[in-house]
């Protein structure tokens, strides 16, 4: 309960006494639902990369949707994009140096065909 408190000017120990006390069945429930939370956030793994795909023939062989963020909608198992490791549900958030997490699709593939 106190990592979520911001205080102004009041200490934690005056916020804890006005609120209104728990059962003990409530206090199981909340130490269920933070543990849960937390195998979730173990589950998840969430991590950046960076990838470096050279266009073929063929383009790179991806598909993105999405505004703000922009996601990888499909990847073709024979592109470019596939062999440097790009899957779907991937979030795209640079291209070439470029910030691209304000831009809508149509943007991103503007930015991907430039370069």
């Amino acid at each position: 309960m106190s990592e979520n408190l911001i205080g102004f000017g009041s200490s934690i120990k005056n916020i804890q006494e006005s609120q209104p006390q728990q059962t003990q069945q409530q206090r199981r429930a909340s130490k269920e639902e933070t543990a849960t939370i937390a195998s979730i956030r173990e589950q998840l793994q969430l991590s950046q990369r960076c990838v470096i795909i050279q266009k073929d023939e063929n383009g790179l062989g991806l598909r993105v949707s999405g505004d703000n963020p922009v996601f990888v909608e499909s990847v073709r198992s024979d592109g470019a994009a596939y062999r440097a490791g790009v899957r779907a549900g991937d979030q795209i958030i640079k291209v070439n140096g470029t910030l691209v997490t304000k831009y809508n699709h149509s943007e991103v593939n503007v930015v991907l065909m430039l370069h």
